[in-house]
């Protein structure tokens, strides 16, 4: 096993370890965790924030992943959540059936479907979601700040609980389960030892080259980069993600670009028809797409910080397994 996997790993599992014990338990009235220095810093992980207690009229303040101090009072009865992965997570959790709002990228699990009320994690219509009247909104990295204050403005209590990384789903778990009033343990165990497994069989992979393919033009393609979530299961997988040295999320490179890279594999989006875009002309000079390793994937599986990203985690190792014996 590589460096870089036993780093992503162990700090993974530090902060699993350090959440596992977040069960909630009553506090103590208006105790305030001490903010981390860095708004999504994964520290955040080791400063469990104090539990809500339920129907006590007791005012907690919590820490959010965005450094944000949130006061809570009571366990929430309606849950509007604008964040996929954080809808995951209640759903997870067992708290689906406080779910009143979502935002209109949740699909996952097909019971977000009933939910009756959907609404632009961006730029949602905060007058609407007012109206629902819900006990706390979760947030995610698609909500700017100034659109929490104003939701905060129409007395809407907001709670940014999406990871921004891998080893702070963990944290995000942690954070909504103590909002809730879940047991996170058994979740966080789950994920845990789903983790330790792609590992340990990480030392047999022979480390192929990866790049992930999102969407493409006749200008060139948008790929993941290394603060994307998905770069990162290729690394600790047992794969090497080839476009590292790009900074952000996503980025859009030429064809050019993508064939200096020769990376043995290709994974796309499911939005993407791999037969069509094997028999596209600009993949003509492209390795993995001469060589049919191209590989569909399902882009919520992989690139959500959810419960569910374990399974993303060896989704792409079996990709990877299966890349070898072709």
């Amino acid at each position: 096993m590589n460096i870089r996997i036993k780093a992503i790993l162990a700090l993974a599992l530090c902060a699993a370890l350090l959440c596992a014990g977040c069960t909630p338990a009553a506090p103590a009235a208006n105790v305030t965790a001490e903010p981390t220095t860095e708004p999504t810093a994964e520290p955040s992980a080791a400063t469990p924030s104090p539990a809500v207690p339920d129907g006590e009229g007791v005012m907690v303040t919590l820490i959010d992943l965005m450094n944000r101090q949130v006061q809570i009072v009571d366990r929430p009865a309606k849950i509007a959540s604008l964040s996929p992965a954080v809808t995951e997570i209640l759903y997870a959790l067992d708290a689906g059936e406080k779910v009143v709002a979502v935002d209109d990228r949740a699909e996952y699990p097909t019971e977000v479907f009933a939910v009756p009320n959907r609404f632009s994690a961006s730029a949602p219509d905060v007058d609407a979601l007012s109206a629902l009247e819900p006990d706390v909104v979760f947030a995610g990295a698609e909500t700017p700040e100034e659109v929490a204050k104003q939701m905060e403005d129409a007395g809407m209590r907001v709670v940014y609980a999406e990871a921004g990384s891998y080893a702070q789903v963990y944290a995000a778990i942690a954070l909504i389960a103590q909002v809730t009033g879940a047991d996170a343990a058994g979740l966080i165990e789950r994920m845990q030892n789903e983790a330790l497994e792609v590992s340990a069989a990480a030392a047999d992979i022979e480390p192929l080259n990866v790049c992930y393919v999102r969407s493409y033009d006749e200008e060139g393609c948008v790929v993941a980069g290394s603060a994307s979530l998905i770069n990162t299961l290729i690394q600790m997988s047992g794969g090497s993600a080839v476009t590292n040295e790009l900074e952000d999320a996503w980025a859009e490179i030429s064809y050019e670009a993508l064939m200096n890279l020769d990376p043995d594999v290709l994974l796309v989006s499911d939005d993407i028809d791999v037969d069509v875009m094997l028999n596209d002309a600009a993949f003509a000079d492209i390795r993995a797409a001469l060589n049919g390793q191209v590989y569909s994937a399902d882009e919520a599986l992989i690139s959500y910080p959810g419960p569910r990203i374990t399974e993303g985690l060896r989704f792409v190792q079996d990709t990877l397994a299966q890349a070898q014996v072709s």
